[in-house]
């Protein structure tokens, strides 16, 4: 039988006790500040135990009369906190030429800033391996991320399916400004939260091999005809190899059932990116997340990935 390493959970120090021994994650789905979409899920995690358990879903979050959406989130994390992580499935960061704030520009080429000169270095790489339909580097709309996992992939199809366009694009800059003014207002928060960046369908896409997921999941998933199933698979899947507790619990009638909550996370894209953003959370308080190499500073922007490579085998006590 194959089972994961287990890491010991470290105490956090600067984000205060209640959190360093909370077994509790957020992930958070983040729509436009227009819209009703936003979703937030939490997860339970119990003792020693890897898997989790879905304790609450909160979805179509949007403005309410004067009461603004980014308000009701603080409010329902206040609520169900403290957290050991939250994730979110947005951007967090600016590419390097808008959060810049030089009065003058020397240009791209003599730019001394160590993520733009980086950027440069990963596209001169990726020119050198000859890649085909290689998208034109620009540090006023990508960040260092962008770039690395351009590279990271190098290759083909792959990158071309899973790439999703520049952080900063028409359609994904006012996101990113509400991204970074929820983590504001969450800092003043008496107990401080700070988000995590995860992306979805990357995670997806890393997912395939260990729970046998079709190739073209990380698409598939949002398609209006088989989505769902999809999305079914991928919980059966988890379910099946113990990450999600599989328990019942009596509820008063009054409450949602974890067959309740089964059922809203399939049914709502949302949802599911939302629940996939806790799961994150909890690898990455296990230690199974894709660690950010030294050079790679957080406020540039790392997007967490699942890291399955630590499997051991009971029988013969080899590890693969």
């Amino acid at each position: 039988m194959v089972a994961f390493q287990r890491n010991k959970i470290n105490k956090l120090g600067s984000s205060g006790e209640r959190k360093a021994l909370s077994t509790t994650f957020a992930g958070i789905h983040l729509s436009g500040s227009n819209a009703t979409k936003t979703s937030v899920v939490v997860l339970d995690q119990f003792g020693d135990e890897d898997n989790v358990s879905i304790k609450k879903v909160y979805e179509k979050i949007g403005s309410y009369g004067s009461l603004f959406s980014d308000e009701r989130l603080a409010d329902i994390l206040v609520g169900e906190g403290p957290f050991a992580e939250v994730f979110i499935d947005c951007p967090l960061s600016l590419p390097p030429c808008v959060s810049c704030g030089r009065q003058q520009c020397p240009g791209v080429i003599h730019c001394d800033d160590m993520g733009v000169a980086y950027m440069m270095a990963l596209s001169s790489k990726l020119k050198q391996k000859k890649v085909k339909r290689l998208r034109p580097i620009n540090p006023q709309n990508q960040r260092l991320w962008d770039v690395f996992q351009l590279f990271e992939r190098t290759l083909g199809e792959e990158a071309e399916s899973l790439y999703s366009g520049p952080t900063f694009s028409a359609n994904m800059a006012p996101l990113v400004i509400r991204a970074k003014t929820l983590q504001r207002r969450l800092h003043a928060l008496p107990v401080e939260i700070k988000l995590r960046e995860t992306a979805i369908p990357y995670v997806l896409h890393d997912l395939r091999n260990y729970l046998k997921l079709p190739s073209d999941i990380s698409l598939s998933y949002r398609n209006f005809e088989k989505g769902c199933s999809q999305r079914q698979l991928v919980l059966g899947r988890l379910q099946a190899m113990g990450w999600i507790n599989t328990k019942s619990f009596s509820a008063p009638s009054n409450l949602k059932t974890n067959q309740d909550h089964f059922e809203m996370i399939i049914s709502s894209v949302e949802n599911f990116h939302a629940f996939m953003a806790a799961w994150i959370g909890a690898l990455y308080k296990l230690g199974f997340t894709i660690p950010k190499p030294d050079h790679f500073s957080e406020e540039e922007g790392w997007v967490h990935r699942p890291m399955f490579f630590c499997h051991i085998d009971k029988d013969d006590n080899k590890t693969h």
